[in-house]
């Protein structure tokens, strides 16, 4: 019989003995069924960036607007980016990636082929002052190649000019250079205009309207007597009487243009607007209901929501109260609490049921706060500043007031807040993206003279933001012959990393005045201090202590003034 075990099995030995054969198969099954496998390594390095095949656009300026730069690694994302960045300058038909390699690592080169030169532009259907007026619009220039972005933008500029001289029917379509052409080829590219009719406005006659009067109406409209008529305006027009209409409770009111009539008069080309207005029924405010609140009782929904029953059913009222009530749930922290409506008609009664429903999902707290972007503004700036904390409940309108308050500062061009999911759909991250200020002081120098002062200098200096820290100081000196002012400030906007703002204020000025028998001189020193705490969310209190000293004396050979007293004042 044959022995399946060896009695001196042991458990664990076989896979020992076996172990190495095992890693081979392994290693064999990974290379040769699973094909795809790859050992991952860093990307390589950049060494160095070239520009290929651009004639008349500069390597500067392609450079301006790609991401890749030498000493970086090789990705391809950013080098997908880099791509559609060139092409979207929109002087290249075609842009390519290419890299070499090198011992030191890549050179990466960015192969551009430019569109044909402008030699000129040309305009079609119009008048040859027309074409001189459109050529000083023009985004599109000569002896530059040609772009597609800015051929569009002159597309544009013509259509507005035309259109604020009476031609609202416009259309301007333009040529495009096709993909053959040769390598010192220029291009002519032609805007071809279709000016249409214009025609100004004589009068706009109404009928079937009895709520609103002939002059009412027109109050509200654009279209109106010796202006340019323009089919878009007047439809603008037409909805926005509408509107009006729905917020006397003419819900159903329709509004139709029945008749255009152009005709020539006096050598000018006018047009009749005929309309007729069907205001049908006027409704009125019914019962409201409302349903899938839980965080806000049914009262405290109402009392938030007009017109009130009885009230004249007014659509523009409803959609603030709408508002207020979303805004009600954004301050408790549920920002994506949905509060929709539905309308119900009683044509008999003429009254109007609302039905809110509410969706208030879930209640948003503030994750991780993260700032980026501020190179020298340190962290208390945006602690002290910033209305939202970790752990506190997300208060769109605490993140909107912060931001005003972080811009208001005057550190930074550009302030941005993003909130951001987390895998806690109850929890959002706050970032917070700054651009800072390059210069944030001033320096000024200055020399006047006039008969009265005589010979006058100044220096102004003044530094905000020091050290990143919220601070600022500045100094200001006036000199000459008549007077010395000497000034220094100081504050410190969050001091000992509080929100207290300590104000310090020291100076010395000195005023000589004298004529053919009067003169004295004028000596003031003094100081101020001030403590300032914020109240509210926009007030800030300021309690201050200021001390001066004034002392004023005779000029050799003249006399007081008689309103004026020798000696030392002190106030405080």
């Amino acid at each position: 019989m044959m022995k399946i075990f060896s009695p001196s099995f042991v458990e664990g030995d076989f896979i020992k003995r076996n172990v190495v054969y095992l890693f081979f198969v392994s290693f064999f099954l990974f290379f040769f069924f699973f094909p795809s496998f790859q050992i991952l390594a860093a990307p390589p390095l950049i060494v160095q960036v070239e520009i290929q095949g651009n004639k008349t656009i500069t390597d500067d300026e392609i450079r301006k607007v790609i991401l890749t730069q030498p000493e970086t690694l090789l990705l391809e994302d950013n080098v997908r980016k880099d791509i559609q960045a060139i092409y979207d300058m929109g002087y290249f038909l075609t842009v390519r990636a290419l890299k070499e390699t090198v011992e030191e690592g890549i050179i990466l080169i960015y192969e551009v082929r430019e569109y044909p030169v402008v030699s000129s532009i040309e305009f079609t259907g119009v008048k040859d002052n027309e074409a001189s007026e459109l050529r000083k619009l023009t985004t599109l220039k000569a002896k530059e190649p040609w772009n597609y972005r800015k051929a569009q933008e002159t597309k544009e500029k013509t259509f507005n000019y035309f259109k604020n001289i009476g031609y609202t029917q416009a259309q301007v379509d333009f040529s495009t250079p096709s993909g053959e052409f040769g390598e010192d080829e220029s291009f002519v590219p032609i805007f071809s205009i279709n000016k249409g009719e214009r025609a100004r406005v004589i009068e706009v006659e109404i009928e079937g309207n009895e709520f609103f009067t002939d002059p009412k109406i027109r109050v509200f409209m654009q279209t109106r007597f010796n202006r340019y008529f323009d089919p878009e305006v007047l439809n603008e027009d037409i909805r926005k009487v509408a509107g009006e209409y729905q917020k006397g409770g003419f819900y159903f009111t329709r509004i139709d243009i029945v008749d255009l009539q152009f005709f020539d008069k006096d050598r000018t080309r006018w047009v009749r607007v005929f309309l007729k207005v069907d205001e049908a029924q006027r409704y009125r405010m019914g019962n409201l209901s409302v349903k899938g609140n839980q965080i806000f009782s049914d009262k405290q929904i109402r009392e938030r929501i007009s017109p009130r029953k009885g009230e004249i059913f007014n659509t523009a009222k409803l959609r603030d109260s709408i508002r207020r009530v979303q805004n009600m749930y954004g301050d408790k922290g549920y920002i994506y609490a949905i509060v929709d409506n539905s309308l119900n008609f009683d044509h008999d009664k003429s009254m109007v049921d609302v039905e809110l429903l509410i969706r208030e999902n879930n209640q948003i707290h503030v994750g991780n706060i993260r700032v980026e972007g501020n190179d020298r503004t340190k962290g208390k700036a945006f602690k002290q500043t910033l209305l939202l904390d970790s752990g506190d409940i997300f208060n769109a309108n605490k993140m909107v007031e912060s931001w005003r308050r972080l811009y208001n500062l005057g550190f930074f061009e550009k302030v941005e807040m993003e909130p951001v999911e987390t895998q806690d759909p109850s929890i959002l991250d706050l970032v917070v993206k700054v651009s800072e200020r390059e210069r944030m002081g001033k320096l000024l120098l200055g020399a006047s003279y006039s008969s009265t002062l005589g010979l006058e200098g100044f220096i102004q200096f003044s530094r905000d933001n020091l050290w990143g820290e919220g601070k600022m100081v500045s100094l200001d000196c006036e000199f000459g012959e008549r007077r010395s002012n000497y000034e220094i400030s100081y504050v410190d906007r969050w001091w000992r990393n509080t929100s207290t703002r300590v104000g310090l204020n020291v100076y010395n000025k000195t005023h000589r005045f004298y004529n053919a028998d009067e003169g004295y001189v004028k000596n003031v020193i003094g100081g101020e201090i001030s403590l300032g705490r914020p109240w509210f969310s926009n007030f800030n209190v300021f309690v201050s202590l200021k001390r001066e000293t004034s002392t004023v004396s005779e000029i050799e050979g003249k006399e007081l003034p008689h309103d004026l007293e020798e000696g030392e004042k002190t106030y405080q």
